[in-house]
């Protein structure tokens, strides 16, 4: 699809898209993470659209289960974007896992980081969830 196109495609769906973001249904990461990434990946001329898949997609790296967020994060950084902001929020959540385990406080104080400790801690007391963690965290 031709710029164009996609811009007035992206509009008219991401308020549907910011609903499923925020349902943290499980089964729709891995698409929605991908439609995200596509949306991010070809930045738009319309301010406003790109403010909007920035949302979406800063909403994918601080909501969610655990297993569902170290996935985007893992995604995130594997494409390659050039985005500071989101590269760090994605290291931090992959981090997390390491600096619950370690006890060493590789994050420092950061409110993102301690919102989900948390829910971090409870998915790392099951041990295959501490080994799937660590294999996706690293």
């Amino acid at each position: 699809a031709g710029p164009d196109l996609r811009d007035r495609l992206l509009l008219t769906v991401s308020d549907s898209l910011e609903e499923l973001v925020t349902t943290n249904c499980s089964q729709l990461t891995r698409p929605l993470m991908d439609v995200v990434q596509a949306a991010h990946s070809s930045k738009s001329e319309h301010h406003a659209l790109n403010q909007r898949v920035d949302r979406l997609l800063s909403i994918m790296l601080n909501t969610g289960k655990p297993a569902d967020l170290s996935y985007t994060a893992a995604a995130f950084l594997r494409s390659g974007h050039d985005d500071c902001v989101h590269k760090a929020q994605a290291a931090r959540v992959l981090l997390l896992p390491l600096d619950i385990i370690t006890g060493l406080g590789l994050l420092g104080q950061n409110s993102t980081a301690d919102k989900l400790r948390l829910p971090m801690m409870e998915y790392l007391k099951s041990k295959s969830s501490c080994i799937s963690m660590i294999c996706v965290s690293l």
